[in-house]
């Protein structure tokens, strides 16, 4: 918070004013300042696009306070730079406990500090303490397990500020569940650290939260033809999907992963039975040459 505000002295323009994402950030900023509906920065009777916590503080801020749209960004980019390390301590204690909490939160904060696009550092440091302890139950000495209704709201307020780091994390979330199916099955864990009525029940809560983010939007779905809602708000071929190609370097590099990663998690729940039978060749096929040197 004191070196953000050494940085922006003698201006009231916020981190990076207008260039690049902080362009449409101050404009929606601008627009909440005017109305508190959610509607779009840009395009009149559509639906707010992005999720709209931070720029309609801001823009309340702005109208509370009777300051210009943009003059509101500032005081709350520095608001969120102080709440970052905090709010990614209080996750990360229910994880690793206090001290190391302490430690991984102030190396987190710093290393994916970002402060013009203050909402997507807020869920970067916040979601994987999040995820850890929701879908995979670490939690460190005497932490108890936490309701699902509570990380059911923790979820959706992230989901309110930015969703953009939730595809990775919901793909992960996705294998995680699946590989937990596997090894119920197997025998070598019984129990799931997170129970399908346990996530549906935190994933009910968290959108429930966030109702008034994505609600909007699928209902203006619903209602324009299917071919014009998002071209309003995108430019032409900006949302076609690109999958992975083989001949370009650095996708072929992630193809070897991904099969990669298939063959490892293919391996591993063969179960204990091939592992130990494979050990006893092993040990057969050493045992000789074992003996012979010693």
């Amino acid at each position: 918070g004191a070196a953000g505000s050494a940085a922006l002295h003698g201006t009231r323009w916020g981190w990076a004013a207008l260039y690049a994402d902080s362009s449409f950030r101050t404009q929606m900023a601008t627009r909440f300042a005017e109305t508190p509906a959610l509607v779009d920065y840009g395009y009149r009777d559509l639906p707010a696009y992005y999720p709209p916590a931070l720029p309609w503080l801001q823009g309340r801020l702005a109208a509370l306070t009777d300051l210009a749209g943009w003059e509101a960004v500032k005081p709350v980019q520095l608001l969120v730079g102080v709440l970052v390390p905090v709010a990614a301590y209080l996750l990360w204690r229910q994880v690793v406990g206090a001290l190391p909490a302490a430690a991984v939160a102030g190396l987190v904060t710093i290393w994916t500090a970002h402060p013009q696009k203050p909402d997507e550092w807020l869920v970067l440091t916040c979601l994987l303490p999040w995820w850890l302890l929701t879908v995979r139950d670490l939690r460190a000495p005497g932490v108890r397990r936490r309701p699902a209704w509570q990380l059911g709201v923790v979820l959706g307020l992230l989901l309110l500020v930015h969703t953009y780091w939730f595809l990775p994390f919901g793909v992960a979330t996705l294998l995680a569940l699946g590989y937990d199916a596997v090894r119920a099955r197997t025998g070598s864990r019984p129990a799931p650290p997170l129970p399908l009525r346990r996530a549906v029940a935190i994933g009910a809560v968290g959108l429930a939260v966030s109702a008034v983010s994505w609600l909007p939007p699928l209902l203006a779905r619903l209602q324009l033809p299917s071919d014009g809602l998002q071209m309003r708000y995108s430019y032409l071929g900006g949302t076609d999907l690109r999958l992975p190609s083989p001949v370009e370097a650095e996708q072929a590099v992630g193809l070897v992963g991904l099969v990669w990663l298939g063959w490892a998690a293919w391996r591993r729940t063969r179960g204990p039975d091939l592992a130990e039978r494979r050990g006893v060749r092993t040990g057969l096929r050493t045992g000789p040459l074992a003996g012979g040197l010693a």
